[in-house]
């Protein structure tokens, strides 16, 4: 199992992180962006919004990296296209042929796209750089076999492992990443997952 690492207890003991950079997950980049203001509707997403943000700018201020990969990336996109499409059609159903019918004919549709785009670039580039020391993609696609992570979760798991031991942390209220050999530290806000590790003697 991983070794968890309590991020609020982190923040209120300012103790440091151990490692010299943490990889974030895709659940983490939606509640810390929040992009289509669900925290003004639900206290639970409030709440954590509220956590992931002083979690993240305590460890960027403690001069620890904040990474992305790739994959994260990819999952984000498409977690902004379909809220973007439900959002903006009243379609609880997303229909690929009609988004990409708005995004080419209908101006209005077309320019608020284009600016949830600069959005999700910005977000990366200022908040969780891509990490340029990738595995090989292809590779890294072909062994995929399964297993207690789905696929982005595994390809940011194998990013990690082929990165200095010093960046081997990921950033997640994911539980299946608890499931991960004790050489990765999970950082989380995740209270069961918390419990569940000071229960098993993992808790950081």
């Amino acid at each position: 199992m991983a070794i968890v690492v309590d991020g609020l207890k982190l923040v209120e003991s300012k103790r440091r992180l151990s490692k010299e950079a943490f990889f974030v997950d895709t659940n983490v980049v939606i509640d810390f962006k929040d992009p289509f203001g669900r925290t003004s509707i639900d206290r639970t997403i409030e709440r954590r919004h509220g956590e992931i943000s002083s979690i993240v700018g305590y460890l960027k201020s403690s001069g620890i990296k904040s990474l992305s990969t790739v994959s994260v990336i990819l999952e984000y996109y498409k977690n902004i296209q379909v809220g973007f499409y439900k959002v903006r059609t009243g379609n609880e159903q997303f229909q690929i042929r009609d988004f990409k019918r708005l995004r080419d004919k209908d101006i209005d549709f077309m320019n608020a796209w284009d600016l949830q785009m600069k959005m999700l670039k910005r977000t990366f580039t200022r908040n969780f750089p891509v990490y340029d020391g990738s595995p090989n993609p292809g590779e890294t696609v072909l062994n995929f076999a399964g297993g207690s992570l789905d696929f982005g979760d595994h390809l940011l798991y194998e990013t990690v492992t082929v990165s200095p031991r010093n960046l081997w942390c990921i950033f997640s209220n994911d539980s299946d990443f608890y499931s991960l050999p004790d050489e990765i530290f999970l950082l989380t806000n995740n209270e069961e997952i918390i419990k569940s590790a000071e229960k098993n003697g993992k808790l950081y």
